[in-house]
């Protein structure tokens, strides 16, 4: 039977890539740590002034390599993997991000998060254009849509063109609606009632 819960899920095809990546930016960050460390020591200590290197090349190869290992974690755990509508009664979203590693994947049932009528919402209009603007919708927008969160720092990342959208009317109502619906907002889901909306699903799953 089809499942009359899932909005959106991310294809997961498309977590191969991100893992090459996670993995790749870690070897390049390991290659200049041994250029710093190793590498430079041996030449520099040589006393050959014609092949001396400069250390803040290997400084600065080593810090574009960190930055680059910090994005390739960090995009997985702020990117939308799966979202569905919470159990009958309870407004808002139920939310699923990616984790990274091992590998990276779906995160558990049990660690889905979730939000309160209008605390997960675009409010870039330029984002709102452009998904609206998109031949075939919302669904084949292939970009990513920055998602506002209450009470979290960094946005979610949503690419609705990367995955499977099960019910467009639904998240296109979620993301876009009328202009100021967004501000109409239930108040902080508190932990009680996150444990409970999980539990009811984790049952429902089991069925």
């Amino acid at each position: 039977a089809a499942d009359r819960s899932l909005i959106f899920r991310r294809d997961a095809s498309r977590n191969r890539r991100l893992t090459l990546t996670i993995y790749g930016s870690l070897l390049h960050a390991t290659y200049w740590i041994w250029y710093v460390a190793d590498f430079i020591p041996s030449v520099n200590g040589a006393g050959v002034p014609e092949i001396h290197i400069d250390p803040r090349v290997g400084w600065c190869g080593l810090g574009i390599g960190a930055v680059m290992v910090a994005g390739s974690v960090l995009y997985p755990q702020h990117c939308v993997a799966e979202m569905r509508r919470p159990p009958p009664g309870t407004p808002g979203a139920l939310v699923w991000t990616l984790h990274a590693l091992p590998y990276v994947h779906l995160a558990s049932t049990a660690s889905g998060t979730l939000y309160g009528r209008g605390q997960l919402r675009m409010e870039n209009e330029k984002d709102r254009e452009l998904a609206m603007s998109a031949k075939g919708g919302i669904a084949a927008y292939n970009g990513h849509l920055a998602l506002k969160v209450d009470n979290r720092r960094l946005r979610l990342l949503l690419q609705p063109g990367a995955g499977s959208v099960y019910d467009v009317a639904a998240l296109s109502n979620m993301l876009l609606g009328r202009k100021g619906e967004g501000r109409k907002k239930d108040g902080a889901v508190s932990a009680r009632q996150q444990k409970k909306v999980m539990r009811d699903h984790a049952r429902r799953r089991q069925r």
